[in-house]
């Protein structure tokens, strides 16, 4: 599961205040897009214009923050759905508080529990097939420990197993192959500005750029943390490498994003290094690449720089 999750539509600004001095901040969404989040947890403020209330109320962990003319719908709902309710005026701030305070429990309490469901599941699934196809099993599990959850590229751990193959591989055979970093530029001002959500799109975008630019036989692309994808180019000089790069660029340059009323695009800077018989091993060859990437930074961004160890 990914982190928990509170969405709001409060525009009072005491209920704001309150609310946010129990969650942090806490994201506004505006309250026709609460149905789109099955698995959120919601604080509605209620004034009598939601008028989907019971669709929402009938899948989603939901507070409803409203005043007293509205107790009797409310308690009318309460047959058919499961919610918590709270009246609130200004003369109640400590009870508020203390149902907010009551409400974040009970919401960490269920998405630990249904992470522990989904662990559990899984590990059921497993043993289901076990018998049947021992093998095929095995490469499920493999596959799912190597690859990354939001991209489907291969993760940290695979990307540098990879590499130290390739160097080992390369450094018997006087072989050729080149590595190359990305990073997103000024992709925190994206998250700042737009929202995680907006983040996670940026990202599976950016890897759909890769992915659909290396040769399945020949690269291997990985999300090596955060917003930093790392390929190995087998067989292939940096020059070889940076075409494909640029073909990623040019992709990302024809990908926008909305948000709101906005449209914007994001860039990326990428630093590269190639196999040399004077490195000392794999790690040597990604720091290479990584201060080749921080060049690129320096240099203003959206480009690509090329450092090489040659003694």
């Amino acid at each position: 599961m990914n982190e928990l999750k509170i969405y709001h539509n409060l525009t009072d600004d005491n209920l704001k205040k309150l609310a946010t001095s129990i969650f942090g901040n806490f994201e506004y969404i505006d309250y026709e897009k609460f149905h789109e989040f099955e698995d959120a947890f919601i604080v509605i403020q209620y004034d009598g214009n939601n008028n989907d209330i019971e669709a929402i109320l009938s899948k989603n962990n939901v507070m409803i923050l409203t005043t007293t003319p509205y107790i009797e719908y409310f308690f009318e709902l309460s047959t058919n759905n499961r919610f918590q309710l709270h009246v609130y005026s200004q003369e109640n701030d400590k009870l508020l508080i203390m149902n907010l305070k009551a409400f974040i429990d009970g919401a960490y309490k269920i998405f630990e529990l249904k992470s522990q469901i989904e662990e559990l599941e899984d590990k059921i699934f497993d043993l289901a097939f076990a018998t049947t196809d021992v093998l095929e099993q095995k490469e499920k599990a493999e596959l799912l420990v190597t690859k990354d959850g939001m991209t489907k590229l291969y993760n940290h751990s695979a990307f540098k197993d990879f590499l130290q193959k390739e160097f080992l591989s390369a450094m018997k055979d006087s072989g050729i192959f080149s590595v190359a970093i990305l990073d997103l530029d000024h992709f925190k001002n994206v998250n700042d500005r737009y929202g995680h959500m907006k983040g996670d799109e940026v990202i599976r975008s950016f890897a759909n750029c890769i992915n659909s630019h290396v040769s399945p036989n020949m690269d291997i692309a990985a999300r090596y943390g955060g917003e930093e994808f790392a390929i190995i180019f087998k067989n292939q000089t940096c020059e070889e490498a940076i075409n494909k790069i640029d073909s990623m660029r040019l992709c990302m340059n024809n990908t926008h994003f909305q948000h709101e009323d906005t449209c914007f695009k994001v860039t990326f800077s990428a630093g590269l290094t190639q196999f040399s018989k004077y490195l000392k091993d794999s790690t040597e060859m990604l720091k290479i690449a990584d201060d080749a990437l921080y060049q690129s930074k320096r240099d203003g961004r959206n480009r690509n720089t090329i450092k090489l160890k040659s003694f």
